[in-house]
C-alpha cells in the first residue's frame, strides 16, 4: 500500500510541476497555525495559477510541514525557499 501511495504521490507531483512550469504568473500563499495548547505548529504553502492547457485556475498545496520553535522570519524564509526551489518556482 505504501508503495502505491508513493507512486501516486510522485506522479501527481510531476504533473503539478509541469502545470507550474507552464504558468505565466504564480501566487504563493503561506498559512501558519498552532494546535490547541500550542503543542504543535504547522506551515502550509500553496500556489495559485491559471492552467492554460485546461483553461482553468488551479490551487495546489506544495507543502504542509510541522514547524519547530522558534518561528522566526529567517526560519520561515528558509522553509519557503526550500519548497519554492523543489517545485521549480
Amino acid at each position: 500500500m505504501n508503495r502505491l501511495f508513493k507512486e501516486k504521490w510522485m506522479k501527481t507531483g510531476q504533473q503539478i510541476k509541469e502545470m507550474l512550469a507552464k504558468a505565466r504568473k504564480v501566487t504563493i500563499c503561506l498559512d501558519g497555525w498552532s494546535k490547541k495548547g500550542l503543542t504543535s505548529s504547522f506551515l502550509g504553502i500553496s500556489a495559485n495559477f491559471f492552467d492554460p492547457s485546461a483553461s482553468a485556475s488551479r490551487h495546489v498545496t506544495i507543502a504542509l510541514k510541522q514547524l519547530k520553535h522558534p518561528h522566526t522570519g529567517e526560519m520561515l524564509a528558509t522553509e519557503l525557499d526550500t519548497y519554492l526551489t523543489a517545485w521549480g518556482l
